[in-house]
């Protein structure tokens, strides 16, 4: 497989971006990692990172090889810039068009990067008031729950409403990446205290090095 193109701004959020590209190389799933900046910080410690390309140098139709698009919130108005960037929405269209691709997915403020291809599509996202205008006139069908994930077409839909969920969703975005099968998954944000990774499942050490957490 090609794998998950990434797709995240200058000032990430390290628990999504860590822990999505942590479980995708355990999992074995190769990603190609995008931002507006080639160096790229944690939007709490300041912590620099390199990304593969910068959005600018990457060839749109190269987004086509791709199984699966994951959009990584940050700063808020650095995401924003993703909304409405023409280069961005050309790299979401050219891999969403693709008979490759089997999943797209955001966490956060990412989510309305995505609402080109949305349309009647079940969505979590973080309830910004601009982000709930944007995605309805999109057509998408907003949810109020932590995490949800559309089977009822290809791709497959995976989105959250904030970090919480993030390991799960890198869970099935790995399984649908991979062609296994998966069930549509719905949790409400009064079960959020509730929440357990699925069985057999443990945090991965590495993640958690990088996080400070013992």
């Amino acid at each position: 497989i090609k794998g998950v193109l990434v797709i995240t701004v200058k000032r990430f959020n390290a628990y999504e971006f860590w822990l999505s590209l942590g479980e995708m190389k355990k999992e074995g799933v190769p990603f190609h990692v995008l931002s507006t900046d080639e160096i790229i910080f944690d939007e709490v410690s300041g912590k620099r990172a390199k990304v593969n390309e910068t959005i600018q140098q990457f060839n749109v139709q190269d987004a086509s090889k791709y199984e699966g698009l994951l959009v990584i919130g940050g700063v808020w108005t650095d995401v924003r810039f993703l909304w409405y960037d023409p280069k961005t929405q050309a790299i979401v269209k050219a891999a969403a068009s693709s008979p490759n691709i089997r999943c797209l997915s955001s966490i956060c403020t990412g989510v309305p990067v995505l609402r080109a291809f949305l349309k009647g599509r079940k969505v979590s996202y973080f309830r910004l008031k601009a982000a709930t205008e944007i995605l309805k006139q999109a057509g998408a069908i907003l949810s109020l729950t932590g995490m949800s994930v559309d089977l009822d077409k290809t791709p497959a839909v995976v989105t959250c409403e904030n970090r919480i969920f993030t390991e799960s969703a890198a869970d099935y975005i790995c399984k649908l990446v991979k062609g296994e099968p998966v069930q549509p998954y719905d949790i409400g944000e009064h079960n959020i205290g509730l929440f357990r990774r699925p069985a057999g499942r443990r945090p991965n050490r590495e993640i958690m090095r990088i996080k400070g957490q013992k």
